[in-house]
Parts: C-alpha cells; sequence; structure tokens
C-alpha cells in the first residue's frame, strides 16, 4: 500500500537502507486504507486498518513491521482469518487481466473504464487515458513521489482489490510488471525431495549473482 502514502514517508522508506527502515504511518484518500484503530467486531471504512501497536517482530529487523492489518476476512471468530474461504480465481480478477490486456494493446480509456469502479468507490479520483489526475491527492505514486501512470494505477487497484489472495497470482503480477525485487527467483525450482528421488543433483535459483534466473532491475528501473 505505499504507492497509496501521500505525505512523502513511503519514498523516505525505499530511500533508506534496510537497517534503517521501520514502520511508517499512510497518509491516503483511500479509504480502503484507514487510520482507525483495529477492533473486533470490524469497525471503520477501511480493508487495511492501523494497529494500536506496531506488529512484526523486529528481531530480525524493523522493516518488517508494520502499523497496519488487513481485515477483509477477519472477524471475531477467526482472528488470525484463518478459517476462512480466500479466493483462488475471481471474475474481478479477469476484469484485471482484461484491463491489463487493453493498456498493452493501447486502448487506454477502455483499460481505464475497468478500473475507475473501485477507485471512486474507495474515494479516489477516476483516472483516464493518461492515468490519476495530478495534484496533492494523486494515487497511486511512483517509487520517486511522481503521479502514477495509467499502467501503474492498474497494478495498485488490482492489488488493492485481490489482497489478500493466491500467493502465486501476486508472485506472477510482479514477474510480469518487472517488480520483484533484485535477486528475486524468476523460477520455482523442483522440490528438493522429488530431484533426490529420482536421482538428479538439487539446485535452486535467486540472488544478485544468478543473472540469468533471478529479477535483476532496481527500483529506479521499474516500468
Amino acid at each position: 500500500m505505499g504507492p497509496a502514502d501521500t505525505s512523502g514517508a513511503y519514498q523516505q522508506w525505499l530511500n533508506g537502507t534496510v537497517a534503517t527502515r521501520s514502520s511508517i504511518q499512510i497518509f491516503t484518500p483511500d479509504r480502503r486504507i484507514s487510520n482507525t484503530t483495529l477492533t473486533i467486531p470490524i469497525t471503520g471504512v477501511g480493508r487495511i486498518n492501523r494497529v494500536t501497536s506496531t506488529i512484526g517482530s523486529a528481531a530480525n529487523g524493523a522493516y518488517l513491521t508494520s502499523q497496519y492489518r488487513h481485515v477483509r476476512y477477519l472477524n471475531a471468530a477467526a482472528d488470525s482469518g484463518s478459517r476462512t474461504f480466500v479466493p483462488i480465481i475471481s471474475v474481478q480478477e479477469m476484469q484485471f487481466i482484461r484491463a491489463e490486456a487493453l493498456w498493452r494493446l493501447g486502448r487506454f480509456a477502455e483499460a481505464a473504464a475497468i478500473i475507475n469502479p473501485t477507485r471512486v468507490a474507495a474515494g479516489l479520483r477516476p483516472v483516464d487515458a493518461n492515468g490519476p489526475p495530478p495534484g496533492r491527492d494523486c494515487v497511486p505514486r511512483r517509487d520517486d513521489g511522481s503521479c502514477g501512470w495509467l499502467f501503474d494505477a492498474i497494478q495498485y487497484e488490482k492489488r488493492m482489490e485481490l489482497f489478500p489472495y493466491d500467493g502465486y497470482t501476486h508472485y506472477l503480477d510482479a514477474r510480469g510488471w518487472g517488480r520483484l525485487l533484485p535477486g528475486t527467483p524468476l523460477h520455482i525450482p523442483v522440490v528438493g525431495r522429488e530431484l533426490i528421488t529420482r536421482g538428479f543433483p538439487w539446485f535452486t535459483f535467486g540472488g544478485l549473482e544468478d543473472t540469468r534466473n533471478s529479477a535483476q532491475l532496481p527500483n529506479a528501473m521499474r516500468p
């Protein structure tokens, strides 16, 4: 949800080192992200609510902590969300795939029309063929803090509307969009136990030294 921030805190977080990064507060007109304190049963309008205390352990690094928690499937009976249904594929996902396809075909106005209903419902201004309207309330923003393009808005809207969702969807989207962090594997290796069973040497992917099979694109060069 970092691209939703309009205060500049997210850009400061990106520009910091892993050692200096910590949880940040998000200021955004997107009503899906709420600074309403998380309670059970759920109150407020957000799908992502601010918590009373930072979540996540800082023992392995403060960059792993957050002030927010997703509450889309949270309820009093299943506080962790572990006893609720999480979709694998939905009509909404198909609509976002169509929006991306239209954008790649240069049919920008049609792509914008697909993502505008959820944007407007969340309190954001509609996009057009050029992307979000510029201004202080521009959402999403690019890594350098500038107002996003139409494709940035398509990516952002898909992430916000589908999260939490099947994990492979987010990974494969990030791979296709060139947004994997450097060193992230581009392929899923065969399970080690299967290789041993078949008598093959075990192997893996990933790491910056693996230039053919791992992401190498730095943040500033992302499309």
